[in-house]
């Protein structure tokens, strides 16, 4: 069967639904590289560590819990990439390439196809551009989102802020002068999937075309 061109707007379209899913799913803000590496994820024990905010004191990150949807939707794009990939392999190497460093932690796990027909990392401009015209919202939106139904569920303040990552230094969720603790975020891991499935978000299957 004669090699038939990728169409870049189909990985494109899968990848800006895995960032908004994602971004509902663990209240990420749109920084330099959104949800930037693969290995950040364990998904064995459903949590993600992220680092998405600048601190003049050290680092500041936080630990968030994965809801079910958030780990069928991350197991169905690495499954995406990886398909892509070895079906590109023959025909364009290097994208191939960039692919399989995506799913084991050696290039950004979220790309896109740029005008050139180049896989450059999701990053907030590129986010912007694409979609002030489908989706004229600010890159924020889903935080402001959850954190206002989090909260009509009755989820505690300072477990919401812990979530979002709103603290001071020294204040840090988890650290040693808080009161919060894992068993809390799978509680929150809970309410969090209640408003995935109100919302009917759906995991989809991305390229499943290998010949």
């Amino acid at each position: 069967m004669p090699h038939q061109p990728l169409n870049p707007y189909t990985h494109n379209k899968y990848m800006l639904y895995v960032y908004e899913v994602l971004s509902l799913a663990v209240g990420y803000r749109a920084v330099v590289s959104p949800l930037e590496n693969i290995k950040d994820f364990d998904l064995f024990r459903r949590l993600l560590w992220i680092s998405d905010k600048e601190s003049h004191n050290g680092l500041a990150a936080r630990i968030v819990p994965l809801p079910e949807t958030a780990v069928e939707v991350i197991g169905a794009a690495i499954r995406h990439i990886e398909r892509l990939a070895q079906y590109l392999r023959p025909y364009e190497p290097e994208i191939a390439a960039y692919l399989s460093l995506s799913v084991s932690g050696d290039n950004p796990f979220l790309s896109m196809f740029d005008r050139r027909g180049k896989l450059v990392p999701l990053r907030p401009s590129i986010l912007t551009k694409v979609l002030k015209d489908a989706w004229p919202f600010a890159l924020n939106w889903q935080r402001h989102f959850m954190r206002t139904h989090l909260r009509d569920k009755n989820v505690p303040g300072d477990l919401v802020n812990a979530w979002m990552g709103h603290s001071e230094f020294g204040e840090e969720a988890l650290g040693p002068w808080s009161g919060l603790s894992i068993a809390d975020l799978r509680r929150l891991e809970l309410v969090i999937q209640e408003i995935l499935s109100e919302l009917d978000i759906e995991v989809i299957e991305g390229w499943q075309r290998y010949n």
